[in-house]
């Protein structure tokens, strides 16, 4: 299989509405889908999410990289995809190795005629728990959107915190009542606190029975201190940049689980993030980056090689979103996200919805 054209198209598609991310709102998802254009006639999707609060110079910024990463193969002809595959270590934007080596695997997966998640592991899981998502609602309209989710068969569900506590408190307490004690309830601050806001406010949000707070508080020295004075789970996310980092976590006991989001590490780094983070004792939760079905689907194949019991992952998202790039987006069923069986990510593009998002 040979490479012969690296396609880049910047799309901007709105959330349904307004997004806390980091006690910051977010009106849209500013990303790129990565084709890459095999010499066989097939394309291998990918897609580039930055950060949700980068700056709205990023679809610039990733034309730019793409455009590099199209120079620097300098070939006159087709490039092997194994050789692709070994050149994107060198390329120094995340997002974009991410979204390019995603491509590399649906492309790959697709020549060999299996499913991606086959190509990553021997063994596979054929659908993956998942949570929901209550954003920063009032209490009763997210105890509100506590009994739809609940309703229609989510047993986990993840409310994000951080603007207020007293707020995120009677938010918290209706979810609660409202969920039932079986459902499980996560919360994540995106690391907004300081170390001693969260010593003070965990203890309150604690007495809800959580499964775990993700990413308290900036850095990991912070995260181990906090670890130590409450009694409450932590999740690891933001700072979890490679397999070394896992390392560091656990040295420090700094985590009890770890948040995986192959949309920034890369597959390939992510895999290797999810082995160490099991050698370490840890759990581990594979989540998108607020990204389409095409980048879900990427992460939905990752999970799929965890071992059973799955912890539920965070890839009930595609719903967040105005619009998506698949023709069929990747939506739960009872709770649960069927992976996909065709070659690949298994998901087809909608072009028509491409031309409706994209960045002119």
């Amino acid at each position: 299989m040979n490479i012969r054209e690296i396609e880049a198209t910047p799309f901007r598609i709105p959330f349904v509405r307004p997004l806390a991310v980091g006690g910051i709102s977010v009106e849209a998802r500013t990303s790129a889908l990565i084709r890459l254009h095999g010499d066989d006639g097939r394309v291998g999707l990918g897609e580039v999410a930055p950060h949700p609060l980068a700056s709205e110079a990023v679809p610039r910024r990733l034309m730019q990289s793409v455009a590099a990463a199209q120079e620097a193969l300098r070939l006159p002809g087709p490039t092997e995809l194994d050789a692709v595959l070994d050149w994107l270590e060198v390329v120094s934007s995340p997002p974009v190795r991410a979204g390019l080596e995603m491509a590399c695997w649906d492309l790959a997966a697709q020549a060999a005629g299996v499913p991606l998640s086959d190509k990553l592991s021997p063994v596979v899981t054929p659908r993956v728990p998942v949570n929901a998502v209550i954003d920063m609602l009032d209490p009763a309209d997210a105890a509100s959107a506590a009994q739809e989710l609940v309703s229609q068969g989510f047993r986990c569900l993840k409310l994000k915190v951080g603007r207020d506590v007293r707020e995120d408190v009677a938010r918290l307490a209706a979810v609660r009542a409202a969920a039932g004690p079986q459902v499980r309830l996560r919360i994540d601050a995106n690391g907004v606190w300081t170390l001693e806001e969260a010593v003070e406010f965990l203890p309150q949000l604690a007495a809800y029975d959580l499964e775990y707070i993700e990413e308290p508080v900036a850095g990991m020295a912070d995260l181990a201190q906090l670890r130590r004075a409450v009694n409450v789970p932590i999740a690891a996310d933001e700072c979890v940049t490679d397999a070394g980092a896992v390392q560091r976590l656990a040295a420090l006991r700094a985590a009890d689980v770890i948040v995986v989001k192959p949309a920034l590490l890369g597959l390939r780094a992510a895999a290797a993030v999810v082995r160490t983070a099991q050698t370490c004792g840890m759990g581990v939760v594979v989540t998108s980056a607020l990204d389409t079905s095409i980048g879900i689907a990427a992460a939905l194949h990752l999970a799929a090689t965890l071992p059973e019991p799955v912890l539920p992952c965070g890839l009930a998202t595609a719903s967040l979103l105005a619009g998506d790039l698949a023709r069929e987006a990747l939506t739960p069923r009872g709770g649960w996200l069927e992976v996909p069986r065709g070659p690949g990510l298994g998901v087809q593009l909608d072009t028509e919805m491409l031309r409706r998002w994209v960045i002119a």
